[in-house]
């Protein structure tokens, strides 16, 4: 098992600016801790809830000096971007940090992003099959893309020092998105909502459908809540995750269950077993020990939503690489 530190940039009370400032302390603490990769979502907020950012590449441009460790979106939304623009903001991160330590993690998105981006519904599934097939031909060196849905003139230059270009995770529980994932990207990557109870099936379905030679790559992003206890961690983290946890309640975020919940103030005791990493170290072993079953081989742990001190999240990281990390190692 891998671990990866996911970046929540979005708060109320403090400018992105600031965000990225207090986490390079947060990032200079996971590469100390045996954290493998750095992490960050994209969205495209018309209100004050929410956590990340719309300008996820320039964050990393941003962090990419501070650390030697991966960096990655999770996730770039695709239907919000014009492919060719993305080919080239890619290229030009993967000389920023170096080569081969860049990875795009993408998803088609939601209708509202598509409505507010002007994406066109009809045949999106193949237009994100063309997407990928686009950036990798491009990176590779292509005099452009010529499919049934997307067509691009020209080359793109520079190409990324990484051959062939960076890594795509794709993400989504659609039969086409897990195929996709499988045949055409080189991972599969769970959002922080996906339940643990679906992760299992869905990366099966995914490694079934991987050429013959492949092993496959899961990552899961999941919000972390590491202390002494489980009462502890609560008392300490479990207003700032409520919070985060509404946010995704509105989204469509399931219970243990199955069944649908509404933001409340207990919504970390319906969905704890499913999407939480909470409690002890040995607490969090155990969690961690369902994913490794389940097929997971990396963790994105999201350790300071809005509300979070930025030393306690350091405290808690630091917590990982001690208690946690080395059991997986």
């Amino acid at each position: 098992m891998k671990f990866g530190l996911a970046l929540d940039l979005g708060a109320r009370d403090e400018s992105v600016g600031e965000r990225i400032a207090g986490s390079s302390r947060l990032v200079a603490a996971a590469e100390r801790n045996g954290f493998e990769s750095i992490w960050l979502g994209e969205s495209y907020p018309s209100n004050d809830a929410f956590f990340h950012i719309p300008s996820p590449l320039l964050a990393l441009a941003a962090l990419a000096p501070q650390t030697t460790l991966t960096l990655g979106t999770g996730v770039t939304l695709l239907a919000a971007w014009d492919p060719l623009r993305l080919a080239y903001d890619l290229a030009i991160l993967d000389h920023i940090t170096g080569g081969h330590r860049l990875v795009l993690g993408a998803a088609v998105g939601n209708p509202p992003v598509w409505a507010r981006f002007g994406t066109p519904k009809e045949r999106l599934a193949d237009r994100m099959d063309e997407t990928v097939a686009a950036l990798k031909a491009l990176w590779a060196g292509a005099d452009g893309y010529h499919g049934d849905v997307l067509q691009i003139q020209g080359a793109v230059r520079p190409l990324p020092l990484t051959e062939g270009g960076p890594p795509i995770w794709w993400g989504g529980t659609a039969n086409r998105a897990i195929a996709r994932a499988a045949t055409l990207s080189d991972g599969w990557y769970a959002a922080t909502q996906y339940p643990l109870r679906d992760i299992g099936p869905l990366a099966a379905r995914y490694r079934a459908q991987l050429p013959s030679s492949a092993e496959g790559m899961v990552a899961v992003n999941r919000m972390a809540m590491l202390h002494d206890s489980r009462e502890s961690a609560l008392a300490a983290f479990g207003e700032a995750f409520t919070s985060l946890a509404n946010i995704y309640a509105g989204f469509g975020m399931r219970a243990a269950d199955g069944s649908s919940i509404s933001p409340s103030a207990d919504i970390l005791d319906q969905i704890a077993d499913e999407v939480l990493l909470l409690g002890s170290p040995d607490e969090v072993n155990a969690q961690i020990e369902r994913y490794a079953s389940a097929g997971v081989t990396q963790l994105q742990l999201r350790v300071r939503p809005a509300g979070v001190s930025l030393d306690a999240a350091v405290d808690m990281v630091e917590r990982f690489g001690d208690q946690v990390i080395p059991r997986w190692r």
